[in-house]
C-alpha cells in the first residue's frame, strides 16, 4: 500500500507498531481521528514516505529519533496534539523536508543547530509550545524558507544576524517571546517580507533604518516590545504597509513627515508611546486610512484640516494628548467616521456644528477638553450616534430639542458644564438610552413628564442643577433605572409615591432638597432592591423610617442631624448615620 488515509474519523488507542512494515507507503494521513498514545518508533522504518499528516488528534510523549530515517519526507505535521520532549536533532537528517509543522504541542528545549541542514523547508511553524533558548545562528541555513512561525514560546536571546540570509521569507513571526538585544538591520535585506512580527518581546534600542527596505511588507506588528528612539524616516518607504501596530513601546520624538507617503496604509497604532510634537498634515495623504489611534502619547498643538481628507476613517483616537486649539470643521468630511476620542486634551473653541455630517458616527467623546459655546444643533443629524461625552468643558447655552432625533443614544453625559435652560420635551425621545447624566449644570424649570418615556434608562443623574416645579409622577414608568440622582435642586411638592414602581431601583439621592420639596416621604413604597438612600440635607421631608428599612446597609445618612423632621422606628444602628434608632 502506498496511500493511507483514514483522517477524519474517531478511532480509539494509538497507532500500531505495525503501520513500520508498510514500507511501500508514501502519504499517510490520520489527522482529527481521536488517536492518542505515543507515536512509535517503528515509524521510522517508512523510509519512502513523503508526506504524514496526523494533526489534532491526542498524541502525547516526544517525536520518537528514528523519524530522522524517513528522508523521503517533504511534510511532517503533527500540530494540535499534546507531543512533549525536545526537538529531536536527527530530524535535520530529512534534507527533503518541505514543511515541518508543529504548532500547538508542548514541545520543551532549544532548537538544534541541526535545523540549518534543512535546506529544503519552506515552512517551519513551531508556535504554541514551551521552546527556550535562542534561535541557533544555524538558522541561516534555511535558504529555501518561505514562512517561519516562532510565536507563543519561551525564547531568549538576541535575533541572530544570519536570518538576513533567507531571503525567500515572506512571513517572520517570532512575536509572543523574550527576545531581547537590538533588532538585527540585517532583517532589511529581506526584501520579499511581507507579514513581520515581532510583538511582545524585550528588545532593547530603536527601529533600524533598514526596514525601509523592505518594501514588500504589508503587516507590522512590533508592540509591548520594549522599543525606544525616534522613529525612522525610512518608514516612509514601505508604500504597500497596510498595517503597522507600534504601540505601547516608550518612542518619542515626532512623527516623520514620511509616514504620509505610506498611502497604502488601512491602520495606525502608535498608541501609548512618549511621541510628541505636531499631527503632521501630511498624514492628510493617507486616504485609504480606516483606523487611527495615537492615544496617550505627548502630541501638541492643533489637529490639521488635512485630516478631512481621509475620507475612509472610521476611527481616529487622539485621547490623553495635549492637542490644542479649535477642532477643524473639516472633521464633518470624515462620512465614515464611527468612533472620534478626543477626550482629555486642550482643544479650545467651539464644537463644529459639521460635525453633524459625520452620519455614521458612533461614539463621540470630548470630554475633559476647554470647549465653549453652544451645543450645535446640527449635531441631532448624526443619527447613528450610541455615545456622546462632553462633560466637564464649558459649554454654554440650552439642550438643543434637535437632539430628540438621536433615537440610537445609548449613554450621554454633559455633566459640569455651564448648560441653562429647560430640558426639552422632545428628550423622552430618546428611547433607547441607558444612561444620562446633566448634574453639575444650570439647567432650571420643571422636568418634562416626557422623561418617563426613557424606560431603558438605568442611571439618571440630575443632582446640582436648578430644577423646579414638581417631580413628574411619570417617573415611576423608568422600569430599569438603577440609580436616580435628584438632589440639589429647587423641586416643591410632595415626593411621588410611584418611586415604589421601580423595581430595579438600588440607589435613590433627594438629599439637599429645599424645604419647598415637602410632605411625608413615602418610605413604605420603596423598592425592596434599594440599597442606598439619602434624604440628608431636605428639612421638608417628614415621616417615620419603618424598621424593615434597616436593611440598607449601604445608606448614607438618611437625614440631617441639626434639621431632622425623620422619626426612627427601629433599634438597629443605620450604617453611616452614627446614631441610633
Amino acid at each position: 500500500m502506498e496511500n493511507l488515509r483514514i483522517f477524519h474519523n474517531a478511532f480509539q488507542g494509538s497507532l500500531p507498531t505495525e503501520l513500520g512494515l508498510m514500507t511501500s507507503m508514501i502519504e499517510f494521513y490520520a489527522y482529527e481521528s481521536s488517536l492518542s498514545g505515543t507515536l512509535p518508533s517503528e515509524l521510522g522504518k517508512l523510509t519512502s514516505l513523503e508526506h504524514m499528516e496526523i494533526h489534532e488528534n491526542a498524541f502525547t510523549g516526544p517525536l520518537p529519533t528514528e523519524l530522522g530515517l524517513m528522508t523521503s519526507m517533504t511534510e511532517l505535521d503533527v500540530h494540535e496534539n499534546s507531543l512533549s520532549g525536545i526537538f529531536p536533532s536527527e530530524l535535520g537528517w530529512l534534507k527533503s523536508l518541505e514543511g515541518l509543522f508543529l504548532w500547538q504541542n508542548e514541545f520543551t528545549g532549544t532548537l538544534p543547530t541541526e535545523l540549518g541542514l534543512m535546506s529544503s523547508m519552506t515552512g517551519f511553524l513551531a508556535s504554541s509550545n514551551s521552546l527556550n533558548g535562542g534561535i541557533p545562528s544555524e538558522a541561516g541555513g534555511l535558504t529555501g524558507l518561505v514562512r517561519l512561525y516562532l510565536w507563543g514560546n519561551e525564547f531568549t536571546g538576541t535575533l541572530p544576524t544570519e536570518l538576513g540570509l533567507l531571503t525567500r521569507m515572506t512571513d517572520f513571526q517570532p512575536a509572543l517571546n523574550a527576545f531581547g538585544g537590538p533588532i538585527p538591520s540585517e532583517l532589511g535585506l529581506l526584501t520579499s517580507l511581507e507579514d513581520l512580527r515581532i510583538f511582545h518581546n524585550a528588545f532593547q534600542g530603536s527601529l533600524p533604518t533598514e526596514l525601509g527596505l523592505m518594501t514588500s511588507m504589508i503587516e507590522f506588528y512590533a508592540y509591548e516590545s520594549s522599543l525606544c528612539g525616534t522613529l525612522p524616516s525610512e518608514l516612509g518607504k514601505l508604500t504597500s504597509l497596510e498595517h503597522m501596530e507600534i504601540h505601547e513601546n516608550a518612542f518619542t520624538g515626532p512623527l516623520p513627515t514620511e509616514l504620509g507617503l505610506m498611502t497604502s496604509m488601512t491602520e495606525l497604532d502608535l498608541q501609548e508611546n512618549s511621541l510628541s510634537g505636531s499631527f503632521p498634515s501630511e498624514l492628510g495623504r493617507l486616504t485609504q486610512l480606516e483606523k487611527m489611534y495615537l492615544s496617550d502619547n505627548a502630541f501638541t498643538a492643533c489637529l490639521p484640516s488635512e485630516v478631512g481628507m481621509l475620507a475612509q476613517l472610521t476611527r481616529i483616537y487622539l485621547d490623553d494628548n495635549s492637542f490644542t486649539c479649535p477642532l477643524p470643521t473639516e472633521l464633518g468630511m470624515l462620512s465614515q467616521l464611527e468612533r472620534m476620542y478626543f477626550h482629555r486634551n486642550a482643544f479650545t473653541g467651539t464644537l463644529p456644528g459639521e460635525l453633524g455630517l459625520a452620519t455614521s458616527m458612533e461614539r463621540m467623546y470630548l470630554y475633559l477638553n476647554v470647549l465653549t459655546g453652544t451645543l450645535p444643533s446640527e449635531l441631532g443629524l448624526a443619527t447613528s450616534i450610541e455615545r456622546m461625552s462632553l462633560y466637564e468643558n464649558s459649554f454654554t447655552g440650552f439642550f438643543p430639542s434637535e437632539f430628540g432625533r438621536l433615537t440610537s443614544m445609548i449613554s450621554m453625559s454633559l455633566r459640569s458644564n455651564s448648560l441653562s435652560g429647560s430640558l426639552p420635551t422632545d428628550a423622552g425621545m430618546l428611547t433607547q438610552m441607558t444612561l444620562l447624566s446633566l448634574r453639575s449644570n444650570a439647567f432650571g424649570g420643571p422636568l418634562p413628564s416626557e422623561a418617563g418615556l426613557l424606560t431603558q434608562l438605568s442611571g439618571l443623574w440630575l443632582n446640582d442643577c436648578s430644577f423646579s416645579g414638581f417631580i413628574p409622577s411619570e417617573l415611576g414608568l423608568m422600569e430599569s433605572i438603577q440609580t436616580l440622582n435628584l438632589s440639589n435642586n429647587s423641586f416643591v411638592g410632595l415626593v411621588i409615591s410611584e418611586l415604589g414602581q421601580l423595581e430595579s431601583l438600588q440607589e435613590l439621592d433627594l438629599s439637599s432638597s429645599p424645604p419647598s420639596l415637602r410632605g411625608p416621604f413615602p418610605f413604605g413604597s420603596l423598592p425592596s432592591s434599594l440599597g442606598y438612600l439619602n434624604i440628608s440635607g431636605s428639612p421638608g421631608l417628614i415621616g417615620t423610617i419603618p424598621e424593615e428599612l434597616c436593611f440598607l446597609q449601604n445608606s448614607s445618612c438618611f437625614y440631617d442631624e441639626e434639621e431632622c423632621s425623620i422619626d426612627f422606628d427601629c433599634s438597629n444602628l443605620l450604617c453611616g448615620c452614627d446614631c441610633e434608632c
